[in-house]
């Protein structure tokens, strides 16, 4: 079981050096292949199959250790 160590983010120096930079919309990675997922996607929606987007709120990251 994680065991609580102490909090990720102190002050605003460490929000952006440990937290800001994995929620930026821009990174490039988040859009790797992107045109081939939503193909696939597209394709297994056409044949009923259930497509899903987990995403994880604002909130979470308040409440992470």
């Amino acid at each position: 079981m994680p065991e609580y160590i102490d909090h990720p983010v102190k002050d605003m120096k460490t929000w952006e050096e440990n937290v800001k930079w994995r929620l930026a919309p821009a990174t490039p990675e988040r859009y790797a292949n992107l045109k081939e997922r939503m193909e696939s996607a597209k394709s297994q929606a056409a044949h009923g199959i259930m497509i899903q987007q987990n995403l994880i709120g604002g909130c979470m990251y308040l409440r992470s250790p």
